[in-house]
């Protein structure tokens, strides 16, 4: 898996799609198909997904996010805020992290 693509982020990315109702996102992340397949299989073990049925090729399907998929994308959410807003609070205040 690219070093910018970790699990967290392609947990993320992928609930993130499931919810805004854009599935075929699944098919561009940029990694190979049989990382992702073993990490969606991994997400629907969680509870994050449901939907796939692994076999021996891949993971086939329509995943679907779960209340607990929605929970997980919501306090991730949330801390990506966070976040973010640190980050642009530390450019428009440089002089305190020198």
């Amino acid at each position: 898996m690219p070093q910018e693509l970790n699990k967290k982020k392609f947990r993320y990315l992928v609930l993130k799609s499931l919810d805004d109702g854009k599935q075929s996102r699944l098919n561009n992340i940029g990694i190979d198909l049989d990382r992702r397949d073993q990490l969606l299989m991994e997400m629907q073990q969680e509870g994050l997904i449901r939907g796939l049925t692994s076999t021996k090729d891949r993971a086939v399907g329509r995943p679907e996010i779960t209340l607990r998929g929605e929970e997980y994308l919501n306090d991730n959410s949330k801390l990506k805020t966070a976040y973010d807003t640190a980050k642009e609070i530390r450019d428009w205040i440089p002089f305190l992290y020198r």
